[in-house]
């Protein structure tokens, strides 16, 4: 590493020349250098594989015909908070929002030609308690 320096006069004012001085870490300098060389990768890598070391499983929630048991398609289910999960083709959400695993949700089910019963408040929906890993299967 390079430094510059200022020369002082004898009366203790900066003289207007710079000097450079070479300067090589030593001790714990260097130690500190390679330690924080040596974490940066490992920083890094754990940032970038976060997302997969730390994510959960999705619930699997599977939307069925009452009568036959058969997958309903494009069957909306909206949070409260305005999220918008629609049905594969077999009837299937993989639900894999943090925040609300582990904690009784509301859905409003909005499917064409098919609806649920409204409840005491007048909506359509079903509650769920969504845990990772868990399948739901509503009718």
């Amino acid at each position: 590493m390079t430094y510059f320096a200022k020369k002082f006069d004898q009366a203790g004012k900066p003289s207007k020349r710079l000097r450079s001085i070479q300067h090589a870490p030593h001790g714990a300098e260097a130690a500190a250098l390679i330690k924080g060389i040596g974490l940066l990768p490992l920083c890094l890598s754990l940032s970038i594989f976060s997302s997969t070391l730390f994510a959960l499983e999705p619930c699997r929630i599977e939307v069925v015909e009452k009568g036959s048991g058969w997958p309903v398609p494009l069957v909306e289910l909206r949070t409260t908070h305005q999220v918008r999960l629609i049905t594969d083709n077999a009837g299937v959400v993989a639900f894999d929002l943090p925040e609300l695993m582990g904690r009784e949700t509301w859905f409003d089910v909005i499917g064409h030609g098919y609806e649920r019963a409204k409840d005491g408040f007048g909506s359509r929906g079903v509650r769920l308690t969504p845990e990772p890993g868990r399948r739901s299967r509503w009718k």
